[in-house]
């Protein structure tokens, strides 16, 4: 009543199970939503067909709709409408490896796919491959490896027309290291690379991460991840000098630091830590109109620098009083900073100022207490 909003959401659900080798699955969704003297209805659905060609051996296809006006967050999350989705599937897994091999088992997946619009435009066609793979030591290891051909971006405009993108790649990977024989040490790192731009393959996003885990005991738990990110065509729809919405390309450097340790001190008492902190700078390269046809073409007008620095820092004690009874002790702080206007922003700097932000500090006190009548 408060939005004078009334919402009518419905699903219906179905799976038909054929022999042992084939399964299908499909969903069917639709809305109806009355806000403010206006109405909007539309609908989705989506399907899944599953079938094991052998021990060895699966393929999927895969279609998804959702309607331009679709609303589905009454019941579920909706990533974007406006979306037709269909891709097809052929996976292999490997196991029985030999003994002697490093790797206990891997599962091969190759894909292709298409994407539009519910007005007919191609958004873009994609393949790619990928691979899980289990160790014998307890870690896994993934990577995958894709390609985009050129098409449209209808999302990045906020509704002021699509823009037309030329190919792209997109290349990851990712290892795991647990802890062995009872050491001490466990170990996560990953590596992206994303041409996400409009200056196609050779250049864009490039990302790092390293997460080194130490087990002082079993009690006690400590982490602190490091990321970096260098993204030399980074394309935001952002103001220009003159206060404006306008497409343009950043190169953007990033660093971004989590942390924390988790200690059970005894079977009642709990105490966690977790830190945060971002730093971030962008440099403007280019601002750009759009054709017609969605065409970027090169724009005058000029676009400022800017920088971004972000802190988040907690430590929450926890005390069990009683079965299902606790009290919890919490500081907080954390704060948030955004700059742009003349050259000079540098992430080293962003990233140190971060740690002195204190836009919001909280002691919270919060008292549980379970009991029967």
């Amino acid at each position: 009543p408060f939005l004078d909003r009334v919402a009518t959401v419905a699903s219906m659900d179905h799976r038909w199970r054929v022999g042992s080798a084939l399964d299908i699955s499909a969903a069917v969704v639709a809305s109806q939503v009355e806000q403010a003297g206006q109405d909007s209805r539309d609908s989705g659905a989506q399907l899944r067909i599953d079938h094991e060609l052998s021990q060895r051996w699966r393929q999927q296809l895969y279609w998804l709709h959702l309607g331009d006006e679709l609303q589905l967050n009454d019941f579920g999350f909706l990533e974007r409408n406006n979306f037709n989705y269909l891709r097809y599937e052929i996976a292999q897994r490997l196991t029985g490896l030999p003994a002697d091999s490093p790797w206990a088992s891997h599962q091969w997946r190759y894909a292709v796919s298409t994407r539009h619009n519910d007005q007919g435009l191609k958004l873009w066609d994609a393949v790619a491959i990928n691979r899980y793979s289990e160790r014998r030591d307890g870690g896994n290891q993934f990577f995958e490896l894709a390609a985009f051909g050129a098409g449209f971006d209808d999302l990045i405009t906020r509704g002021n027309g699509a823009v037309r993108v030329p190919a792209k790649a997109f290349a990851y990977y990712e290892r795991y290291l647990p802890r062995r024989n009872g050491g001490r040490w466990e170990f996560s790192a990953n590596a992206r690379y994303g041409s996400d731009g409009l200056e196609g393959i050779g250049k864009g996003s490039y990302r790092v991460y390293a997460e080194p885990v130490y087990h002082a005991s079993d009690r006690l738990r400590l982490f602190a991840g490091l990321q970096a990110e260098i993204n030399d065509d980074w394309l935001l729809w952002r103001p220009n000098r003159d206060g404006q919405p306008q497409l343009a390309s950043f190169d953007m450097r990033m660093l971004f630091l989590t942390a924390g340790a988790t200690w059970l001190v005894d079977d009642r008492q709990e105490l966690r830590l977790r830190l945060e902190a971002i730093g971030l700078d962008a440099k403007a390269l280019q601002a750009w109109d759009l054709s017609p046809g969605g065409r970027p073409l090169a724009s005058s007008l000029a676009m400022d620098d800017f920088g971004l620095r972000e802190l988040g820092f907690q430590i929450r004690y926890r005390y069990e009083l009683a079965p299902l009874s606790h009290l919890y002790i919490a500081y907080v702080r954390g704060g948030s900073l955004f700059e742009s206007g003349e050259p000079g922003f540098d992430v080293g700097r962003q990233f140190a100022d971060a740690f002195s932000l204190r836009d919001s500090e909280q002691l919270l006190l919060k008292f549980s207490y379970r009991f029967t009548l």
